[in-house]
């Protein structure tokens, strides 16, 4: 492993979906020496589109790249970040959208780094696209049940609805309503990937019960 200081490459921070299995939440992208490590996602709407686009003109450079496509990133209870604060009640309750029964698979922030870093800076990790996915999982009911107290009261708001309020709430949009209504569950063996690039994925439950 080289140190942060001898790695020149920039790094760089972007949302997206996987076009395989359906639209996800979040992304990073990191560049290695000599070749450059992407987390990024693909094509469900037209800024997912952008990620796809950002994705092929980095492979078409022809430097070894690395690139992560990720599903919903969150933090710890402390800094939880934005996919997590979307599922936390407030005022104990909180508006979910679509029945609940989307699957997911959350990742946790530090995951995601220590995995852009591995890429980064370890010449001998493997060069390609991967999926990067927590290890569980699970229902958007139950994720926001695993970030909030059994108290809470879900207000679930049916699709054809939460497409509507996507046009006139401000703090939603058309493409992140389509991203919260789809499934977002990796086609492939996350804990391998994980594994290539020395990382010990952490279980949701853990990261928040613990604090």
């Amino acid at each position: 492993m080289c140190s942060p200081a001898e790695s020149t490459q920039p790094v760089h921070s972007a949302a997206g979906g996987n076009p395989r299995s359906g639209p996800r939440l979040d992304g990073s992208v990191a560049h290695r020496p000599p070749g450059q490590a992407v987390c990024a996602h693909g094509l469900a709407n037209w800024s997912l589109r952008f990620k796809a686009e950002a994705e092929e003109a980095l492979r078409s450079t022809g430097t070894p790249t690395v690139i992560f496509r990720c599903d919903h990133i969150y933090g710890p209870p402390d800094e939880p970040g934005p996919t997590a604060s979307a599922f936390v009640a407030k005022r104990g309750s909180i508006m979910l959208l679509g029945g609940g029964n989307q699957q997911l698979a959350p990742l946790y922030r530090d995951d995601v780094v220590e995995a852009i870093l591995h890429a980064a800076l370890e010449t001998e990790t493997p060069i390609g696209t991967f999926q990067l996915a927590g290890p569980d999982v699970m229902s958007a009911e139950q994720f926001v049940r695993l970030l909030n107290s059994d108290s809470i009261r879900i207000r679930r708001t049916p699709a054809t609805l939460a497409r509507l309020l996507g046009h006139v709430v401000p703090t939603l949009t058309p493409e992140l309503v389509d991203i919260m209504l789809g499934n977002a569950v990796p086609t492939e063996d996350v804990a391998a990937t994980a594994r290539r690039f020395g990382v010990e994925l952490h279980h949701l439950a853990d990261v928040w019960r613990s604090q």
